[in-house]
């Protein structure tokens, strides 16, 4: 995945979630309250019989960081090219902003690399809980090893094959809050833990 490179997180950035609710359903809006975080919940056509009590609990409190947007349609990549448009759509409008895709589908990557490449910071998320929603301090280190143990396990196809790229997913992967340093701190956790190697070259093994 490309990351290009973007100034550090700032607290008066809008992160958006694009959320494919027809991939993944488990999404904690009671989380983004006082944030600077917008989500739009991508429904397909059979999502609209049975939306969660839960959900509706929180859709019905009026906020404007909760946005619905109905497909109607059914079908192969129907939702898909739907969240394509509205991310577009959002990235011309705000391109400084901080977007994130939740979704499983390994078809949205193509979107963000092609975002990446033109400076837009993007990043796709299989959970909800990935997502930098905090505006505190950075993950401590047993933290970020944790969660990138299970991101790229998760990963099988894609990884960073070299210290560089690495790097920079790491640093996407957190929300692009690191320091040069905590990447390298990040690295050398996941090579003491055993989860990856590096060459001298800057080529990357990874062990699960």
């Amino acid at each position: 995945m490309l990351n290009t490179v973007r100034p550090a997180y700032s607290v008066n950035s809008t992160h958006y979630i694009f959320v494919d609710y027809e991939n993944i359903q488990k999404v904690d809006l009671s989380a983004i309250d006082g944030k600077p975080v917008v989500v739009f919940l991508v429904l397909g056509e059979h999502n609209n019989k049975n939306l969660p009590i839960t959900l509706v609990r929180e859709l019905l409190r009026p906020s404007p960081q909760v946005r619905l947007i109905e497909t109607g349609r059914s079908g192969r990549n129907a939702l898909d090219f739907v969240l394509a448009y509205y991310v577009g759509v959002q990235t011309v409008a705000e391109p400084q902003a901080y977007y994130h895709i939740l979704s499983r589908d390994k078809g949205f990557d193509a979107l963000v690399h092609h975002l990446s490449a033109k400076g837009i910071s993007v990043t796709r998320h299989e959970e909800f809980t990935t997502v930098p929603l905090s505006q505190g301090a950075v993950p401590s280190l047993a933290e970020r090893v944790k969660r990138l143990a299970v991101h790229l396990r998760k990963q099988n196809t894609g990884r960073p094959k070299k210290e560089k790229t690495l790097r920079s997913s790491i640093n996407a992967f957190f929300g692009k809050k690191l320091s040069e340093a905590e990447i390298g701190e990040t690295i050398y956790g996941l090579c003491e833990n055993g989860l990856i190697e590096m060459s001298e070259t800057g080529a990357v093994t990874y062990n699960s």
